[in-house]
Parts: structure tokens; C-alpha cells; sequence
């Protein structure tokens, strides 16, 4: 079950994307709390399969900080 923090950011995200014009997908979390999606490109092997999640490291006023692991090789970076 996702949580209303769950629900806030899917719906930002889809927000932005339908002006991006891109297609609306939502991936449910594993069990573990990692998503996998192809939306982003690994700079180690150039690959698209990756796992993320998302947390809020900083205070509640800067965005929330996404963590990346390309499942091909599993090089791991960070944004937000």
C-alpha cells in the first residue's frame, strides 16, 4: 500500500510529465521500497534499467533526493 507521500509525488511526477508530454506510468515499489523504471540512463554501462526510490534527506522545503542503481552493473548515484 503507498502512502499519501507516495501518492503527493506520483501525482507531481505526472504532473510534469503530461507537460513534458511524455506517457503517465506509475510503478508500484517493491517490497524492499525500490521501483524499477527504464525513464533514466546509467553513465557507467549506458543502459536504462535501473531502481530508484526516493527520500527526504534535507528539510521539508527542498525537494526530495532520488536514489539510482543500474541493475545491469550496478553503479549507483543520487539526485534531487
Amino acid at each position: 500500500m503507498m502512502s499519501s507521500e507516495g501518492t503527493a509525488i506520483q501525482d507531481e511526477d505526472a504532473q510534469q510529465q503530461q507537460q513534458q508530454g511524455e506517457p503517465v506510468t506509475f510503478v508500484e515499489p517493491e517490497e524492499d521500497g525500490w521501483a524499477e523504471t527504464e525513464a533514466f540512463q546509467c553513465s557507467k554501462c549506458m543502459q536504462r534499467k535501473c531502481r530508484y526510490r526516493q527520500a527526504q534527506t534535507r528539510s521539508a522545503d527542498e525537494s526530495m533526493t532520488t536514489f539510482m542503481t543500474c541493475v545491469n552493473c550496478g553503479y549507483r548515484w543520487k539526485f534531487s
